[in-house]
């Protein structure tokens, strides 16, 4: 379908003209050139009120800068009525809509999740989304790190840097750090004792307790949990 134009160039492309709410792809709209869901159906994904959801966004605003999320406009909103049925509803509402996009959806998500012994692809799965997240620098705490390890890692955006610690009987090799910044700069890798968890932390804001090593991940029963207290981020970075 052809994008809707308006005269500041914002457009909305409507990927699924039937509207099922089947499958989450029928949810997604192209918006100013990025695709985004709207705050009620990400509320209704969540089995939330749309109020409670942009009340916990309001309570934590800090991790949803406008590349992440933003409001529409009148026009937007009156476009994206008039394209999908199941949304006549916003004509009547006071404020218009919430739209988050891909980044701002996964700042959505659990705070905790559980992996059994086997769902081998669901943890690596989530181990490159959450790497995905960081748009400056990777800090990865983890004293059993391996050439597996650095495969999780390179699934990093291009331009962001990773901070390595690790204890001093890894068996990486200065060569495995070589090969992987001739290909994704930059990594750094350092030594400590200091830790005897495992700790992933994005962008110096955001932290994730993880149960194992990112390596094993699904090999074994582990659990990942966000750690999202701007004090406990800035004690973690602190002991580093």
């Amino acid at each position: 379908m052809e994008p809707l134009e308006n005269a500041n160039n914002s457009s909305i492309i409507m990927y699924n003209s039937k509207d099922s709410l089947n499958n989450i792809e029928d949810r997604i709209f192209c918006i100013r050139e990025v695709n985004v869901m709207i705050d009620r159906d990400l509320a209704e994904i969540y089995g939330v009120k749309t109020k409670r959801l942009n009340e916990q966004v309001k309570r934590n605003i800090e991790r949803f800068p406008e590349r992440y999320m933003f409001q529409l406009s009148d026009y937007e909103t009156l476009k994206l009525v008039a394209n999908c049925d199941r949304l006549q509803t916003l004509k009547h509402s006071s404020s218009n809509p919430y739209v988050f996009t891909e980044q701002g959806v996964s700042m959505l998500e659990d705070k905790q999740k559980l992996f059994f012994d086997g769902q081998i692809y669901d943890a690596f799965s989530l181990m490159v989304s959450i790497i995905q997240k960081a748009n400056e620098e990777i800090i990865l705490i983890d004293n059993y790190v391996n050439n597996e390890t650095l495969d999780i890692l390179s699934k990093k955006k291009e331009t962001v840097d990773v901070r390595l610690f690790t204890s001093k009987n890894t068996k990486l090799t200065k060569t495995d750090i070589i090969k992987f910044n001739s290909q994704y700069p930059n990594l750094t890798l350092s030594f400590t004792d200091k830790f005897h968890d495992r700790f992933l932390i994005i962008d110096n804001s955001i932290a994730y307790h993880i149960g194992a090593s990112i390596k094993d991940a699904g090999k074994k029963c582990f659990a990942v949990s966000l750690i999202n207290d701007k004090w406990m981020v800035e004690a973690l970075l602190g002991n580093i």
